[in-house]
Formats: structure tokens, C-alpha cells, sequence
């Protein structure tokens, strides 16, 4: 997985071992992007974590019912029952997301110069290399050992 590449390693039972959970992977997503979200919209948003935890999977299942939705035209009763369960599930993640949005500090307003946006992948850029060149001297030496 691609945390693992980037150095995100935790030791399980004297083995290093590969584990990206979703709040990993929702971190990892975050920092990746932010430089240009700021860029684009001026603002970064501070509850990501919170509103993924709803987001992700109400928009999975939202895929799903849109795809059963447009699978039961030739069923109208059905179709219809699916439609409600599409706008049902569209309402409650939107007022999740309405909720958090409403919180204290929940966007940090930024407004980055493209070389600043630049400036800061390059930064990323870096850490990552680094973090990259570490795990390899580790696995490296972890080789020698044995």
C-alpha cells in the first residue's frame, strides 16, 4: 500500500508490518491536498476527520442506491423505495456535514501564492524522502541483523 512506501510502519510481534487504517489513510489524503485546496479555495477545513468518518461511508452506500436505482427502472415500486432511501441517506450526510461545518474553527482561511503552494509540495516532497530514505536504512540494517 502506498502509506507503506511513504513510511508508514508499525512493528507487530518483532516484525515491521504494513497497517493504513482509515484514519491513516483520511490523514495521509489530507496533507497531500491541502496545499492546493488552499490554493484553490483559501481555506482548509479542521474536522476532516470527523466529517470522512460520515462522508466516506454515506457516499459509498450512496453509489450503491444510485446504481440499484438506475438497476430497478423496470420496477417502479421498487425503484421508488430506493429513491427515498437515496434522498434519506443524501439528507443525514448532508446535516452531519452541515453540523460540522457549524463548529467552532472548522475552516482555516489561507490564501497561498501559487509559489507558496509550490513551496510547500516541495516540502512534502522532502519529508517524504527523508521518511522514505529512513525506512530503508532501517530495513537495510534489519537485514544485516539476520
Amino acid at each position: 500500500e502506498s502509506l507503506c512506501r511513504s513510511g508508514v510502519i508499525m512493528a507487530n510481534n518483532s516484525q515491521a508490518s504494513c497497517r493504513s487504517p482509515s484514519s491513516a489513510k483520511a490523514i495521509a489524503a489530507q496533507i497531500g491536498t491541502s496545499p492546493l485546496v488552499a490554493y484553490a479555495f483559501g481555506s482548509l477545513p479542521t474536522y476532516f476527520l470527523i466529517s470522512n468518518l460520515v462522508a466516506v461511508p454515506c457516499a459509498t452506500l450512496l453509489l450503491y442506491l444510485v446504481v440499484a436505482l438506475f438497476l430497478t427502472t423496470p420496477l417502479p415500486v421498487v425503484q421508488t423505495v430506493v429513491a427515498q432511501m437515496v434522498v434519506s441517506v443524501a439528507k443525514v450526510m448532508n446535516e452531519v456535514l452541515r453540523w460540522v461545518s457549524s463548529l467552532p474553527c472548522a475552516t482555516i482561511e489561507l490564501h497561498p501564492t501559487i509559489l507558496q503552494t509550490v513551496l510547500c509540495y516541495a516540502l512534502l516532497l522532502t519529508i517524504w524522502a527523508m521518511g522514505w530514505c529512513l525506512q530503508q536504512r532501517f530495513q537495510s540494517s534489519k537485514n544485516e541483523l539476520t
